[in-house]
């Protein structure tokens, strides 16, 4: 398992379950020394993904010269500076993500991922990209459930987000499964589960920080999570608590509970 820190993130792999308690503390920590061969390919698709944000208006030679892209991406107030890499218990495959910032009225996050398999990779389409991955677990009949963190929006509006995508990988492509929402307060995405907490509810509140959590259970197969949403600034936070668990190639909603928070 391999990986870099990125972003500011804080978790814990304990006996099969993984919690992300903080995201403000750093992603990852399993192992943050990256293999020579990953390095060289982070580094390379960082100059790639640069490289399209400032267009295809430069020569062959003009694109090898770091000081000139550097300073036409300062120039488009947009790059990719990280990577994270992760590979699946059984190495069958390993996804790359690329992050970055861009400023406008307000400073926001970039991410880019891709699936490296031993003879072929795959950019992951926009509208279904990890955030930096914090571990892979192996399921039955090759079905993999990938815990991944990052954070999108802007200023006020900044949110924390935690994932957990399942998808089957079958002749080099990844398959994304169904999942059975029920009638979990969970926004349908492709394969994916997710939670956002807004980074200013509860400011400053070290509580607020623990609770919001996505945890999975290897020996039970339970998903469970936990974020605190806010409807409008005069209202009580409201604590969501709830789970899933995986059967049979899908994650089945089990229940969820809501309580006013003091």
């Amino acid at each position: 398992m391999q990986s870099i820190s990125i972003l500011s993130r804080k978790c814990k792999v304990l006996f099969g379950i993984i919690c992300l308690y903080n995201l403000s503390g750093a992603i990852a920590q399993q192992n943050n020394k990256l293999k020579k061969s990953d390095s060289i390919l982070v580094e390379k698709l960082i100059h790639k993904l640069n490289l399209e944000l400032i267009g295809d208006n430069l020569t062959k030679k003009q694109k090898k010269n770091a000081g000139l892209v550097d300073s036409l991406l300062n120039e488009y107030k947009e790059h990719y500076n990280n990577g994270n890499v992760m590979y699946s218990p059984d190495k069958s495959f390993k996804i790359v993500v690329i992050d970055g910032d861009g400023v406008g009225g307000t400073v926001y996050n970039l991410y880019t991922s891709f699936i490296y398999f031993p003879k072929k990779s795959i950019r992951i389409p926009d509208s279904a990209q990890f955030f930096p991955v914090i571990r892979i677990y192996q399921l039955n009949n090759h079905n993999y459930l990938v815990l991944h963190a990052g954070l999108t929006g802007s200023g006020n509006y900044l949110y924390n987000n935690f994932s957990a995508t399942l998808f089957a990988i079958k002749n080099n492509q990844l398959i994304y499964s169904s999942i059975n929402y029920g009638a979990s307060s969970i926004s349908p995405l492709k394969g994916t589960i997710s939670i956002t907490q807004n980074q200013f509810i509860m400011d400053g509140d070290e509580k607020a920080n623990r609770l919001f959590n996505l945890v999975y259970n290897a020996k039970s197969k339970n998903l469970s999570y936990s974020y605190i949403s806010q409807p409008s600034e005069t209202q009580k936070p409201i604590l969501h608590t709830g789970s899933f668990v995986y059967s049979h190639g899908t994650l089945i909603f089990q229940k969820e509970t809501k309580r006013k928070m003091k």
